[in-house]
């Protein structure tokens, strides 16, 4: 085994120059400076007396790769690959690492390793510190602001040396070691429970609080980390969790301006709503800025994290207060097209299947079922879909019938569904009225057959540049073949929101024979309510056809031929009815068609409950039994009575006794009847068990 020579120096050659007598104290000492260089050394024992006289220094140095074609790479200056051994595999934003190649007077030049890992450890030491990258630490000149422990980061490391690291936010990812608190204790909790968010869309959880956590405000941001079966939240740091700075917590929102703290929101900006008595939901930056003031609390209760992006600080992430999670601020980030009608599951929710232009959906809309409200062929706009096939913010745009026509002339609505036929045969724009109607690269495009019985062959594919349907010809004239919404208003050279094109040349309903066969259509006007005698008038269209007759029929409702119209009573069951309109043509031909009458069911608001006597303190769980009455004829119903103390259900622990100050907590579930629908669907009240 070689040792180093009995002097306190030794020749050191550095990059192939001449050899210099150099201290070996610190030269090679476990300094600093030595911790994050990347050099190599080789000792040699050059008079081979077994003691080591001379160290070759192999320098080493990095940069980031800012260009890269087929002959040259820039990386701080430029390499040619006819000069130079450059490795194939560098692509511009690597790191290289340039090596001097003294035989053949040129560089080697290699990437550096490309680590995409969660960043598990830091620690400082003097002079220098280490981050924990799969299970292994590698030094660093200085801290990396840019980052935390928890980030999933890209690391660029050569020889246990990190020359460049940043969160790994290309796939969009948000901090996963980052939680909203949006209810926490006795907010339907138990003492050391809180509800937590992520900003990643998953739903909310449910965790035990670990007892070293800090004190928990709801609506705060927290760093959370699992300890043992509970969950430690900490403060969070003025940093960047996985690319975002956080700013703070308790600031406040400006939702005139589109800002939060006095920054603006970026459309794509994840916000998390919450009531402060534990309901909560994700939205959009750009849902954000469609709110109105009073839609949010007024104050600071915002946690904020910005990020910039092409220069401009932007907020991306934010937690905001509200009176009631339902806001929507509508901006209709994505759309769909209704493959299928919708039905009413067993959770009492409208399930339909979409086409959202790339894959056919199954989703629930998160509201009551009403028989015809979303329906085959409607295009509707919604902000996500989450991870249960929630969809929300769901906005019912039309279908082909609804659309209006497209003018020629004259003004035109960026919220009105236009329909009209496409007379070109190109990729980018739609000929409607000798008007072009661009198709961009931001339009959303529902490519559909929509005469398809098979819901796997209506929807599409389709990828911008490809040629969009021309509309089918006859004579002179064409056939309905798009249905849009405008992002620009004008009939000629702007833009469109979203297109619906039928490939087939016409919408179903608009063939070449439909045009020419005999029909009626029916409008109603009225729509009645349980409870209220109502009039439905019945207004026949007829096309093709001259009617002397017209007969209405509506099993269930009151018919008036001579008026055209239908009647309800004030105790017609809410539902949906069948009205059939049939044409008589002088020669005894007839057409017919069917709508629907809706009977609405009618809102009812429960009455308050009235709190029952306190049970004694010292008598057991299970005597206490409070009961509730409803008024006859009220349009509901009171479920069984759920007891809790401290959020625990006392069914649980019958034989327990009470204590003198427990306060119990009585909810009562809510149905409505047939006819009714109810605006709360639990009551609550609370007694205080007195001293016996």
């Amino acid at each position: 085994m070689l040792e180093l020579a009995d002097t306190p120096d030794i020749k050191v050659i550095t990059g192939g120059s001449t050899a210099v007598n150099t201290a070996i104290d610190p030269t090679f000492k476990d300094t600093a400076a030595n911790k994050v260089s990347m050099n190599e050394v080789t000792f040699v024992d050059s008079d081979d007396n077994g003691k080591i006289d001379t160290a070759i220094i192999t320098t080493k140095t990095s940069a980031k790769v800012t260009y890269v074609s087929s002959t040259d790479i820039v990386a701080g200056k430029t390499y040619k690959f006819a000069d130079d051994n450059i490795s194939k595999d560098l692509a511009k934003d690597d790191y290289a690492v340039i090596t001097k190649n003294l035989y053949n007077d040129n560089n080697d030049i290699v990437k550096a390793q490309v680590l995409n890992t969660k960043l598990t450890g830091y620690r400082a030491k003097t002079g220098y510190v280490q981050y924990q990258l799969d299970g292994k630490w590698y030094n660093m000149a200085t801290a990396d602001g840019d980052v935390t422990t928890g980030d999933t980061v890209k690391a660029y490391v050569y020889n246990g040396v990190v020359l460049d690291l940043d969160t790994d936010d290309g796939n969009g990812s948000y901090p996963s070691n980052v939680a909203v608190v949006v209810a926490k204790g006795n907010d339907g909790l138990n003492g050391d429970q809180a509800k937590i968010r992520y900003f990643d869309g998953t739903s909310p959880k449910t965790v035990t609080v670990d007892e070293d956590s800090v004190s928990l405000t709801v609506g705060n941001a927290y760093k959370v980390t699992t300890s043992g079966s509970d969950m430690k939240f900490e403060n969070l740091k003025s940093t960047k969790y996985n690319g975002f700075t956080f700013v703070g917590n308790q600031k406040p929102t400006d939702v005139a301006n589109d800002k939060i703290n006095n920054t603006k929101v970026d459309d794509s900006a994840v916000i998390i709503l919450y009531d402060g008595n534990g309901a909560s939901k994700q939205i959009t930056g750009k849902q954000y800025n469609a709110l109105t003031s009073s839609d949010v609390i007024s104050g600071s209760y915002s946690a904020v994290f910005t990020k910039e992006t092409n220069g401009l600080t932007r907020v991306r992430m934010a937690s905001v207060k509200v009176p009631k999670t339902n806001v929507s601020g509508k901006s209709n980030d994505n759309y769909a097209y209704i493959i299928s009608d919708g039905v009413e599951n067993e959770n009492g929710k409208t399930a339909i299947t979409i086409w959202t232009g790339t894959e056919n959906k199954n989703v629930v809309v998160d509201t009551g079922y009403t028989n015809g409200e979303y329906t085959k062929g409607m295009l509707i706009g919604y902000s996500t879909i989450d991870d249960k096939g929630i969809i929300n913010d769901v906005d019912k745009i039309g279908d082909i019938d609804s659309a209006s026509n497209f003018l020629s002339s004259g003004t035109i609505s960026t919220s009105t569904l236009y329909k009209g036929s496409n007379k070109a045969n190109v990729a980018k724009y739609i000929t409607v009225n000798d008007g072009q109607l661009n198709v961009t690269a931001d339009t959303t495009v529902l490519l559909v057959n929509s005469d398809a019985d098979n819901n796997k062959e209506i929807g599409l594919k389709y990828t911008y540049g490809d040629k969009l349907p021309k509309a089918s010809e006859y004579g002179d004239n064409y056939l309905i073949n798009a249905m849009w919404v405008m992002d620009e208003a004008g009939t000629d050279d702007a833009d469109i929101e979203v297109l619906v094109i039928d490939a087939t040349g016409a919408f179903k309903g608009y063939k070449m024979d439909d045009v020419n066969a005999p029909s009626v259509s029916v409008a109603t006007f009225g729509p009645p309510v349980y409870g209220t005698a109502s009039d439905v008038t019945i207004t026949p269209t007829y096309k093709n056809f001259t009617a002397v007759k017209t007969e209405i029929t509506a099993p269930g409702l009151t018919v008036d031929n001579t008026n055209k119209k239908v009647s309800t009573s004030a105790t017609t069951d809410a539902g949906t009815y069948t009205v059939t309109v049939k044409g008589t043509d002088k020669d005894g031909k007839t057409v017919s068609t069917t709508a629907k009458i809706v009977v609405a069911k009618k809102p009812v608001t429960p009455a308050a409950l009235t709190a029952p006597a306190a049970p004694s303190a010292g008598s057991r769980f299970n005597t206490f039994k409070p009961t509730f009455t409803v008024t006859s004829g009220a349009g509901y119903a009171l479920g069984t009575p759920v007891v809790t103390i401290d959020g625990t259900d006392i069914a649980t622990a019958p034989l327990s006794t009470f204590v003198a100050g427990d306060v119990l907590t009585i909810t009562v579930p809510v149905t409505a009847d047939k006819n009714h629908t109810v605006t709360v669907d639990k009551l609550t009240t609370r007694v205080t068990v007195a001293q016996s």
